[in-house]
């Protein structure tokens, strides 16, 4: 990875902030039903009951909600709240831009009101580029597809994105350990010196991985390796599986607000684990080790809503186990993806 290309690349990243045009008949009875109360309120307009989200005196979004909870549970929430959105917006002819690349290929919207009668229902990702939902009812289907683009599924501005992230990760506290990868001994790859190489996925190109590295001793007993004599395969470790030494990550965070940036500073697994359980996958980037100093980048990426995380870091390992180890970082986030693979291709 080249630090000066992810630079010039997140200077080129758009700040976009998506505004809808509501019919002012919609506007008035909103404006009756709340009086433009900060909250979720549950409106009445043309015999059919909406979900409206006010802030800041200002209307966020306006739903309708029909995709019962059961089907809810088994996709992303952030993507059923985007077509809900979408088909509040079909209804009441509010011009929005954000869903003008929605393409219905089979069906029609009215189907969304009968998943009473739902008998079949996917939510295809296809090469992670769009999506495609599938509905088969018992006299009809909704075929319904659309690109993968998280600042269209999610309400508010990149920077408003960022900054609730950032929220969210400050006040996440880690409960558990990650549970270890299960591998049976076939799986490892011998590397020399009783090390082995447990190989997990890679991401854009084959340096780019979540692969983890164990250890045999005397014993012929296999463990993770956590030895800072071995600060390659320990802190890859660290980052992939969660084992091995605690560290702090210091953070100079480049926020879209212009000339904003945050610095923060949390460890290192509370980042890491606060980014899955926003949903993304983790890979880890070795770049160089020069003068015990150690260059790489973690990636944290989120397929189903299009974007990484970017962390650029540098610890010097000679203090690899100390209680006040220090990982220095320069941070990205919610940089698409796509800008991300071309940049690679």
């Amino acid at each position: 990875m080249k630090h000066f290309l992810f630079s010039l690349l997140l200077l080129l990243l758009p700040h976009i902030i998506w505004t809808q045009d509501i019919p002012n008949n919609v506007l008035q009875l909103i404006i009756l039903s709340t009086d433009l109360n900060d909250g979720i309120h549950t409106v009445n307009i043309q015999n059919k009951l909406f979900e409206v989200c006010i802030n800041e005196k200002k209307v966020k979004s306006i739903k309708r909600r029909v995709v019962q909870d059961d089907l809810c549970s088994n996709f992303d929430s952030a993507v059923i709240d985007y077509l809900e959105e979408a088909y509040a917006a079909h209804l009441l002819s509010i011009d929005n831009p954000k869903f003008e690349d929605i393409e219905i290929t089979r069906g029609n919207w009215s189907a969304l009101e009968r998943l009473d009668n739902i008998i079949e229902c996917s939510l295809v990702y296809n090469e992670f580029k769009y999506i495609t939902l599938s509905l088969r009812l018992e006299t009809e289907e909704l075929c319904i597809s659309f690109p993968i683009d998280y600042q269209k599924f999610r309400n508010g501005s990149r920077t408003d994105i960022e900054n609730e992230f950032i929220e969210g990760l400050i006040s996440y506290k880690v409960t558990d350990s990650r549970q270890l990868p299960i591998y049976s001994k076939d799986e490892l790859v011998n590397i020399g010196n009783n090390n082995y190489l447990l190989r997990g996925s890679t991401y854009l190109i084959s340096t780019v991985n979540n692969n983890s590295y164990l250890s045999k001793n005397e014993q012929d007993s296999l463990s993770f390796i956590v030895n800072p004599k071995q600060p390659l395969a320990t802190f890859s470790n660290m980052v992939v599986i969660g084992t091995g030494y605690c560290a702090n990550l210091h953070m100079a965070i480049s926020t879209h607000e212009y000339g904003s940036k945050t610095t923060l500073s949390v460890p290192l697994e509370q980042f890491i684990q606060y980014s899955i359980h926003t949903g993304c996958e983790i890979y880890w980037g070795y770049e160089k080790l020069e003068s015990n100093i150690l260059y790489g980048t973690i990636f944290c990426y989120n397929q189903k809503q299009g974007y990484d995380h970017i962390i650029n870091i540098q610890c010097n390992t000679e203090n690899l186990g100390n209680e006040n180890f220090e990982i220095d970082s320069r941070v990205s986030l919610f940089v698409p993806t796509t800008n991300i693979q071309n940049l690679f291709e």
